[in-house]
Formats: C-alpha cells, structure tokens, sequence
C-alpha cells in the first residue's frame, strides 16, 4: 500500500469504528484500554485493511474523541436546559437568556434577571453513575473571579438525561483548589475538579448575595 493508501485506510476504521460502536470505544476515549494490548475486534479490521497495529490504535482514539465530543455537546446541552427549565419552574418572573446558545466567550451560559438582581450562570452536567468530573477553564475561573454574580451550576443527568439534583458549588471553593501556573513560562488553560458531594449545595437561590 502507499503512503496515500494508508491514510485512506486509517480513515476508513475510524469511520467504521464510529460506526458500528464497539463497547471499548468508550474506554478508549478517555485512553482506558492499554495500547500495548488493544481489543481483538480493533486488530481484525486493522488486518482486514492492511493498517499497523499501532495505527489502529490511533484510529480507534481519534474517533473515540470525535464521539465523545459529540456527545460531551449533548449531554452538557442537556444540563443548560434543565437549569433553564429549573429557573423557570421557581421563579416564574426571570428574564432568562441562554447566552450559550450563540456566543461560548462569556465565561458562562445562562444570563438570569430577577428584578433588581442578575445571575452569570456557568452550568456543568455530571452523570449520577460516574464520579462527579467537571473541567473547568481558566477563562471562567477569571470570570467568576472579577464577576460577582457568577455562579456555577452542577446539574446531574441519568442514563437516560433526566435530571436527578441541581446544585451550587461556591467560587471560594473553586478558587481554593485552582492550580497555580508552573513558571512564567507556562500556564494552565483548563483543570479538572474531582467534586465530592460535600462541596454541591443542593438547589440554588438566585436572590442570595453572597457565595
């Protein structure tokens, strides 16, 4: 095969693994499966197409990652609605404003005005069946820093995305356990955050002041 061939190839089991789904893709978008010893199904297309162990390895990744993204959007769509439908629900007198929905720079997705009150809402979904795991960049953290009215929203989705609990976690405590930039050199863009259920207050009360 040329060098073109093999591109065309390692497409090819991309397409077909996003295709046809195999339980492992899963694992595999969030590098689980060992490289050294990948699933049989994967080496027997690979075969099949005459494509390198390893590159098929790097095949079923990449389209791993496509799938998760896609359904990384959805499931994080997901979450914004219900804390559009929550906000609508108990306090059928907001102004509500799915910023989100056309512009992803604000630092937050959900603009929400009370009477003389206004809420920056951020919204993170996590799923009731894994560890709570959210990312959350640098540039919202500066927002919730320099922005008051920022909150940040945790909304718990099932299997199914139904909502199971909404809550608040507070910005001193995102704050306190941000990672500090290694050098001057080099700076973090997005960190990871482990919530244990301590730090989530359930619900979320868009008339307090202070969080």
């Amino acid at each position: 095969m040329t060098r073109s061939d093999d591109a065309l190839a390692t497409i090819l089991l991309e397409r077909l693994v996003i295709s046809f789904e195999p339980s492992w893709l899963w694992l595999s978008a969030e590098d689980q499966f060992d490289p050294d010893d990948p699933p049989l199904d994967l080496l027997h297309l690979a075969e099949v197409l005459g494509i390198p162990e390893g590159a098929s390895v790097v095949a079923a990744r990449q389209a791993a990652r496509k799938v998760d993204l896609e359904a990384r959007a959805l499931f994080g769509a997901a979450g914004e609605l219900a804390v559009v439908r929550y906000v609508e629900r108990n306090y059928p007198r907001a102004s509500i404003e799915h910023v989100s929905q056309f512009d992803d720079s604000c630092g937050y997705d959900i603009h929400v005005e009370l009477g003389a009150e206004a809420r920056n809402l951020e919204v993170k979904s996590v799923s009731s069946s894994k560890p709570r795991r959210i990312f959350v960049s640098r540039h919202e953290l500066e927002i919730a820093n320099l922005d008051p009215s920022w909150r940040l929203i945790i909304v718990e989705l099932d299997g199914e995305g139904r909502t199971v609990s909404v809550g608040t976690v507070s910005t001193t405590y995102l704050c306190a356990e941000a990672p500090a930039d290694a050098s001057s050199l080099t700076r973090w863009e997005s960190t990871q955050y482990r919530l244990p259920a301590r730090v989530i207050e359930s619900g979320f009360d868009l008339r307090r002041d202070v969080f």
